[in-house]
């Protein structure tokens, strides 16, 4: 073979002048070609990112982990804090609704009882009135 069955570059290797070989990087001495598969976009960016990948040492990558630790931990601090102090405003309303709420039945309460009792005294006023007229009528 005297030619690469794809760039066509080969020159004469052995003692005996009858072997070929192609000069190009790319040979497959399996094959006996030089075609390169295409490579994707996505795995030439894959490979790049992990050859762009910083390496930390474990201690580093332990402090990271163990200040993260600390944020998680303090912003738990918080938030329990700022849910006691929304059940605390909760419990508040409910409990000044409920004695407003309460009251006003009371005032309510005593409006109808005034009222009822202006009805009794005008019933009785009018009966007597009526006993009366009934009385003076009858000699």
């Amino acid at each position: 073979m005297k030619d690469c069955k794809d760039c066509k570059k080969a020159i004469p290797h052995g003692d005996s002048g009858h072997e070929w070989e192609c000069t190009a990087e790319e040979y497959d001495i399996d094959n006996k070609t030089c075609f390169v598969p295409k490579k994707s976009e996505a795995l030439d960016e894959v490979i790049d990112n992990q050859q762009e990948q910083p390496v930390v040492s474990y201690f580093v990558h332990e402090a990271d982990m163990m200040q993260k630790d600390n944020d998680n931990e303090r912003m738990h601090e918080t938030f329990k804090h700022v849910m006691r102090d929304m059940h605390k405003a909760y419990i508040f309303i409910i409990v000044f609704l409920t004695l407003m709420f309460t009251i006003r039945m009371f005032i309510w309460n005593d409006t109808i009882k005034s009222m009822n009792q202006s009805t009794l005294e005008i019933a009785q006023m009018h009966h007597s009135e009526a006993y009366h007229a009934e009385n003076a009528d009858t000699p």
